[in-house]
């Protein structure tokens, strides 16, 4: 199976064993992992889950612009948040 790993310039480089994204040869569909809400230019970690949550979501649409797609042909998306009071509106 080929798959096509994809690291769009100027993100920072994943904190674990991952890659930005991965296209597998049998279907045309990125398979993103690792967004974390790191600034590019720093490669330090935002301040505030609002603020790294929006980097994180702008560090997937380089992800998704390097390989011609966009935010809303995202079908799903998996959060994981360290701290339970961090979740809610």
């Amino acid at each position: 199976m080929d798959r096509t790993i994809i690291r769009p310039d100027g993100l920072p480089e994943p904190l674990g064993p991952c890659v930005p994204a991965v296209l597998d040869g049998c279907r045309y569909q990125p398979e993103i992992s690792g967004m974390s809400g790191r600034d590019p230019a720093t490669g330090r970690l935002r301040e505030g889950v609002e603020t790294q949550t929006r980097q994180a979501l702008e560090n997937m649409a380089a992800v998704l612009a390097d390989v011609g797609w966009i935010r809303q042909e995202v079908v799903r998306a998996r959060v994981c948040l360290t701290d339970m009071g961090d979740y809610g509106p």
